[in-house]
């Protein structure tokens, strides 16, 4: 390795000068470094990274380039056997929205046709998913074929790598058809409703918090399903923007814990956000001639994949309740397709857990986004109950 510097020093001495080899391996450093932290951020320690993942499997790897480019991209991030990405992976500006998104554990982004492409404004605005009707038990039968649930279900940003190996451990006609109910012999709340990002609002002014009063509201008075909704802030104190800093997940988490365990009634966990788009995105549908924002249900399936192309779980971040998670969110998007078709968009897949960890039939939503008006907000209410509704087995 030295004597390759070495070489490498010889070559570029004849064309630069010291002191812009000094700014150019400065700038490396900087994006080694960079890389470094935002792997680490996704759950690949260094000592994971480069002991378990690169030297351990080293003797089993071709020698040569390719182990060559395993180590460029390990401390790079970038693939340069496509320079096509080389451009959109070293700049700065979009890794460091990706590192805030991160830290902040957003939820960003409005995923079309190709759900690993960065789209245009205009396509990622005119693109609506085409998303099949169930109407027999026929029908059903297809989610007994992975590619076809991914393929007009799901989608995943194109840093969790997804492939349909992440699919392993569950069956999806399963999970379609698994009976889901409340627990109607106990007193108390049956719903638990509360935002890990309370302050995310709308044109107009109403917020996420206004939103889920409304749901709450008819749920209880339409459908008898008593709610425990709570408006806690999970902010910094000291933040006072609407925009979440990190940690929010964390502090959101004890207190919620110890809400379930003073209403063990309760059976649903909804941990309600809203999205947050391209300025010239408008995630808008049509119901009974009123403009209405559409829905995205999340999954956090604590997955990730190594350097090596391996799935792997993400043990810091266990959640025993996944298959269920995954039951609840995919019945809630069928209903709501056959009952009004274009609300939904496909279900958001990550590697993160979110807040659905402590209850079996807990759910995520992105509840329009920040380009939608209070009114087109407020308008997705009746429809959502009514489908909550259903798939609760209480309509």
């Amino acid at each position: 390795m030295v004597q390759w510097i070495k070489k490498l020093l010889q070559v570029t001495k004849k064309k630069w000068s010291y002191q812009e080899i000094i700014i150019v391996y400065s700038l490396l450093g900087v994006v080694v470094a960079g890389n470094f932290f935002q792997l680490n951020n996704m759950g690949y320690t260094p000592s994971k990274l480069i002991f378990q993942n690169v030297i351990r499997k080293e003797s089993n790897q071709e020698i040569g380039m390719k182990l060559l480019d395993k180590w460029i991209y390990t401390l790079t991030s970038v693939e340069w056997s496509k320079p096509s990405l080389a451009i959109m992976d070293v700049t700065p500006y979009r890794k460091q929205i990706y590192l805030k998104q991160v830290a902040c554990g957003e939820i960003k982004g409005y995923f079309g046709q190709d759900e690993n492409t960065y789209l245009s404004t205009s396509e990622m605005n005119e693109y609506i998913p085409q998303i099949p009707t169930i109407t027999s038990m026929q029908d059903y039968l297809q989610f007994k074929d992975k590619s076809y649930v991914y393929s007009h279900y799901y989608t995943a940003p194109g840093k969790m790598e997804f492939d349909l190996d992440m699919f392993e451990k569950w069956d999806f006609y399963d999970l379609v058809t698994k009976p889901i109910s409340i627990d109607t012999t106990t007193e108390g709340p049956k719903v638990l409703i509360f935002h890990t990002h309370s302050r995310e609002e709308y044109i107009g002014g109403l917020t996420v918090v206004d939103i889920a009063d409304a749901l709450a509201d008819t749920l209880e008075k339409e459908y008898n399903i008593e709610v425990l909704h709570v408006t806690d802030s999970f902010y910094e104190e000291s933040n006072t923007s609407n925009r979440p800093t990190g940690g929010e997940y964390e502090r959101m988490e004890e207190p919620i814990r110890r809400i379930l365990e003073e209403n063990p009634s309760i059976s649903v966990v909804i941990d309600l956000h809203r999205d947050g788009v391209n300025e010239g995105v408008h995630l808008v549908t049509e119901i009974d001639g009123k403009e209405t924002a559409r829905i995205m249900f999340v999954n956090g399936l604590c997955l990730n994949r190594n350097i090596l192309g391996e799935v792997e779980e993400k043990e810091d971040l266990p959640n025993p309740y996944i298959g269920d998670n995954l039951a609840f969110s995919l019945q809630s998007m069928v209903y709501m397709n056959q009952l009004y078709p274009g609300l939904s968009r496909k279900i958001y897949l990550n590697e993160w857990r979110y807040s659905t960890h402590m209850r079996p039939y807990s759910l995520l939503m992105e509840w329009g986004a920040q380009t939608n008006t209070s009114e087109e907000a407020m308008n997705a209410v009746g429809p959502v109950a009514e489908i909550l509704a259903k798939v609760l087995q209480k309509d």
